[in-house]
């Protein structure tokens, strides 16, 4: 690394470390001074830009609990303009953590067994979140969620400790948890709620006939092989065999250009992760308790 590289990039984490600060305080006016180039090289025009930073500075005026809206509404925008912000898919081999990851699966494998063996211990998507009543409403799709928008269950995580090193691996990581269709489940067309997480997913337990549909793009998943898409799309799933299928399923952090990084951080981490959509969802973790007895009793 060149000095001078090394220089650029000393500056550039001495401004994120301010505009994190200043977002953190209700204070916009750091990210409105830095964002101008980077809006220019997304080759928003002149008059567009103006309006964001407008309602970026507007910001100041709201307290930072009124600003997710707006934020998740302009970032999708934003995130719609850069080079990879209308791909379904992504390159796996763009993420070099995911080899490492891939190579922990034999290092899983026994925790997985062991959710597997508790299924009827395992609660519903839609008793954990209740948002998601409209996209499931039997017992067909069942998740050990380890972490939600930042916010660990910690009735779980320790009885996984394995499952637990492997997503930290996975940088930037804001909610992960083993998810569970059953056979014949089909999750219909829907879209995830905000464009600045990538969702990956590592095959746990795949039989035949199973896949995912993003943008009208199919793939299936293969045991001990990932998958990394943005969710903000249509997409859906199915498991159309006579087995459960399973994956270890992970929204992290999108790569984007400072300084949408930092913004983006702090809406996935802070607004996102202190709402109510979150909070309601944290009072539900204790449905984990028999499964977290039962995983006690055979250790």
């Amino acid at each position: 690394m060149t000095k001078s590289n090394q220089k650029s990039q000393e500056e550039e984490f001495r401004l994120e470390s301010i505009i994190e600060y200043d977002l953190n305080m209700g204070r916009t006016k750091s990210l409105v001074e830095a964002i101008a180039p980077t809006l220019d090289d997304l080759n928003i025009n002149k008059k567009e830009a103006d309006q964001i930073c407008t309602a970026l500075a507007s910001l100041e005026k709201e307290p930072v609990s009124n600003w997710l809206v707006m934020l998740e509404h302009l970032m999708k925008g934003l995130i719609r303009e850069t080079p990879t912000g209308s791909q379904a898919f992504f390159d796996t081999d763009d993420f070099d953590w995911v080899k490492d990851v891939e190579a922990r699966f034999p290092l899983i494998t026994e925790e997985v067994n062991t959710v597997m063996s508790n299924h009827d211990l395992i609660p519903t998507f839609q008793a954990i979140q209740k948002d998601q009543e409209d996209l499931t409403n039997d017992d067909l799709w069942k998740v050990v969620v380890f972490r939600g928008y930042g916010t660990n269950v910690k009735e779980i995580i320790s009885s996984f400790p394995e499952i637990m090193k492997t997503l930290n691996m996975i940088p930037g990581w804001s909610t992960g948890m083993i998810s569970i269709l059953s056979p014949g489940k089909k999750i219909p067309v829907h879209e995830g709620p905000y464009a600045g997480v990538l969702r990956y997913h590592l095959g746990l337990k795949i039989p035949e006939n199973c896949g995912i549909q993003v943008k009208r793009i199919s793939k299936e998943w293969v045991e001990g092989k990932s998958l990394i898409f943005d969710d903000s799309f249509e997409h859906r799933a199915w498991n159309q065999s006579s087995e459960s299928r399973a994956i270890l399923f992970v929204d992290f952090l999108r790569p984007l250009p400072f300084p949408l990084n930092v913004l983006n951080k702090f809406v996935v981490f802070k607004l996102i992760g202190e709402s109510s959509f979150i909070k309601d969802t944290e009072n539900n973790h204790k449905k984990y308790d028999r499964l977290v007895e039962s995983v006690k009793s055979t250790a």
